[in-house]
């Protein structure tokens, strides 16, 4: 029940962030507008707000801006503005998150406050029911190794092979490089 209702809460609303941020990435690709770098610095900040491991997508950026930098199309005030667009993005999980923090001191010290205000963040107290600890080392290898086929599973069939089709047309087409460098890494961190 708890998997479920994690797919249809958090991944429904991730999957329609990334593909919003891939979307901006593309036209940026295209059209060399700013504005879509900050669309998508936006989009990365509202995706962290929902769901802590859209921060992975941290690496698939720098790589994207590496590469972006080394053709001269990003400059550091670019990097400013998509972290600013990134904090306005954030904003309301910031705000959420240093209100909380401002009440939980008034119970304890900040060390004990911030700790106690992270492990509740990051979903420590839901890890109880997340992960059994009383997995076997067999079992959990079992599950490791069927991984790719649990994915495979989750996913309806035709995506998989219009998946293939779009990152083999993404390698041809060298206007979309940007693009292609994000959406692999943040495949791989994923």
């Amino acid at each position: 029940l708890w998997w479920h209702s994690t797919k249809l809460e958090v991944y429904t609303l991730n999957t329609a962030i990334m593909t919003g941020m891939v979307w901006a990435l593309l036209r940026f690709d295209t059209r060399n507008r700013n504005r879509y770098l900050w669309i998508c610095a936006s989009l990365f900040g509202l995706g962290c707000s929902n769901h802590v491991l859209m921060g992975l997508f941290l690496v698939p950026f720098l790589c994207t801006a590496v590469y972006l930098g080394i053709k001269k199309r990003i400059r550091v005030k670019h990097v400013l503005f998509f972290l600013l667009f990134f904090l306005f993005g954030l904003s309301l999980y910031l705000y959420l998150f240093l209100r909380d923090l401002r009440w939980t001191m008034r119970l304890m010290d900040f060390p004990s406050a911030f700790g106690s205000l992270l492990h509740r963040t990051t979903g420590g107290e839901f890890r109880q029911f997340m992960f059994d600890g009383s997995l076997t080392p067999e079992m959990k290898r079992f599950w490791r190794l069927n991984y790719p086929l649990l994915i495979a599973y989750n996913f309806p069939s035709l995506v998989l092979p219009v998946a293939l089709a779009g990152v083999a047309i993404a390698v041809k087409d060298r206007r979309r490089r940007g693009t292609w460098i994000f959406v692999c890494t943040g495949i791989l961190v994923q």
